[in-house]
């Protein structure tokens, strides 16, 4: 909850109270909770809609205002798209996300974000575009893992985006899901797998 969603007087009291510090002259002040846990509070007494609702105005802000900082940082859209609901935003974005802490290296941070992206995957309808965006986070966390846990906890997400992509829907898949599932049988035994044919 930002306190920009708070009517005046709610401000003033808060204020009072010294739980909210008001920085600047309104209505270009900012508006900072003295504790997190006070915002938390404050947050959970919205209603569900109501948070669904800011949490998308921010995601257009983000968008819109600010798109060099959501370069920079994919996981701020991603979470405010997953609190808004927009799930297949959310997943793009959090696999964004996943992509862009793995270039730098940042691999346990990366593995995190994907996963944010598998869980918000419940929300989209079942077929062709969720089993996609499904194997593009699997295939992504695999590679994530390797560096981070070892071979051998890479396989669970490549044997789900092996098995995703084996479906017709999704022969364009099918090369590259074996290739990464060769590269991870070859990391952990000399046997080979034979080429996407």
């Amino acid at each position: 909850m930002t306190p920009l969603t708070l009517s005046s007087p709610t401000k003033a009291k808060l204020g009072d109270a010294e739980l909210l510090f008001c920085r600047g002259i309104v209505p270009h002040a900012s508006y900072l909770f003295k504790h997190a846990l006070a915002q938390d509070a404050a947050y959970s007494t919205l209603l569900r809609g109501r948070r669904q609702e800011l949490h998308a105005r921010i995601a257009a802000v983000l968008e819109e205002h600010f798109s060099d900082l959501v370069e920079r940082q994919p996981e701020l859209l991603a979470h405010h798209l997953t609190a808004a609901g927009e799930a297949q935003r959310a997943v793009d974005q959090w696999l964004k996300a996943g992509r862009h802490a793995a270039a730098q290296f940042a691999y346990l941070e990366a593995i995190a974000h994907l996963e944010r992206g598998l869980g918000v995957l419940h929300a989209l309808p079942e077929g062709p575009v969720r089993d996609g965006s499904e194997i593009e986070l699997q295939l992504a966390l695999g590679l994530c893992l390797i560096p981070a846990k070892g071979a051998l906890a890479a396989k669970l997400p490549y044997t789900r985006a092996h098995g995703l992509a084996e479906n017709d829907d999704h022969s364009n898949y099918r090369c590259g899901s074996h290739a990464l599932r060769r590269r991870w049988q070859l990391r952990i035994s000399p046997v080979v797998v034979t080429d996407c044919t």
